[in-house]
């Protein structure tokens, strides 16, 4: 809208700011809903990349307003976060760290300052506090290595093979303060997971082969050969195979009473070393169809409090076991890459 005559000094009325907003906002959905039915239809895997989710037109409007955009349309804010995306990556601007790249002249739509910008892109992250799979990607490398990292936590979002990562997690040596005592703003939620028998759909590389091609034409070990490419076949090669795959059942929402969001994840662990994990979003009947089929008995559900916040730009989440433990406090960091920096309200053992 901005390049196409909308201006910042048309919005300084509530009803103005109001209107943009909801135009935003339905304009959004319409466009991811229409790429969705369309990647369904073409019955082929597909992935949405939507830069710029729904949530982030709360940075520019009063809360207040924003709340009433949002249940003035019979939409609730849990549903537009935690229920419509698999995964936020959020990047951070070039202003917070890598102020030399920072520029007006390559976004015509773009008028913050460097102070303007860093304090938006704050407040963005803060908006996604809460998803499940929210994850921050700081100017700690440059913009070559922060693209690799990007595209690695987006591989393993979509179940793409990857080499099994480092998690990122603390015990606490002591209780956690009260939530009210907490030097951040926070967010509460209450979770269950259900563990799994049996599998879910095949695994790729089930077969023990996989097509790869093949230069048949003689040429050397320098590459050297027919350059016509005539020599070239296909021929079958040993795969990975799977050799371990665990699934569980996730519902969260922020209270026992409101409605949640259902999801179900498989890890696989292949022969060649390589791991994938696959979270889907479910619905109710279908969360509570695969659990009355799969529930695996011989372990029970755990319960859990979590509670998301972010410190020096991180995002971090504290489980709470309730049951069957209880009391067992752990800290998961959320951010991808840059440098470690522990809550210093919190008694970890690191």
């Amino acid at each position: 809208m901005f390049t196409n005559g909308v201006g910042f000094q048309d919005l300084g009325e509530k009803a103005k700011r109001f209107a943009f907003q909801w135009s935003i906002l339905s304009l959004q959905m319409n466009l991811e809903d229409g790429f969705e039915r369309f990647a369904r239809a073409c019955g082929q895997p597909s992935i949405l990349l939507c830069d710029r989710g729904l949530m982030d037109g709360s940075v520019y409007m009063p809360p207040e307003e924003w709340d009433s955009l949002v249940e003035g349309n019979s939409m609730d804010e849990r549903s537009l976060r935690d229920g419509r995306y698999d995964g936020i990556l959020h990047l951070v601007t070039a202003a917070c760290g890598a102020e030399e790249h920072y520029s007006l002249e390559n976004n015509e739509a773009r008028s913050e300052s460097v102070e303007m910008a860093r304090d938006v892109d704050g407040r963005t992250e803060g908006v996604w506090l809460g998803h499940p799979r929210h994850l921050v990607f700081d100017n700690s490398t440059d913009f070559e290595a922060k693209m690799s990292r990007i595209t690695s936590a987006a591989s393993r979002l979509v179940g793409l093979p990857c080499r099994p990562r480092k998690l990122c997690k603390f015990l606490l040596f002591e209780p956690p303060p009260p939530l009210e005592e907490f030097p951040v703003p926070v967010k509460e939620f209450h979770a269950e997971k259900v563990f799994l028998v049996g599998r879910d759909t095949a695994e790729a590389g089930e077969s023990g082969f996989m097509t790869v091609p093949a230069d048949t034409s003689g040429g050397d070990a320098s590459g050297e050969g027919d350059a016509s490419g005539e020599g070239d076949a296909h021929v079958d090669v040993p795969a990975a195979v799977c050799v371990s795959s665990e699934s569980f059942l996730e519902k969260r929402g922020k209270t026992k009473s409101e409605v949640f969001v259902y999801s179900i994840t498989t890890i696989s662990t292949f022969s060649d070393g390589t791991v994938t994990e696959v979270t889907r979003q479910l619905s109710a009947a279908r969360h509570a169809s695969i659990e009355k089929e799969r529930a695996d008995p011989a372990r029970p559900k755990v319960i859990q409090r979590r509670v998301c916040f972010l410190w020096e730009r991180q995002v971090f989440e504290l489980h709470t076991d309730m049951e069957p433990a209880f009391g067992i406090n752990v800290l998961h960091r959320r951010s991808e890459g840059g440098e470690l920096s522990l809550p210093t309200f919190l008694k970890v053992d690191d």
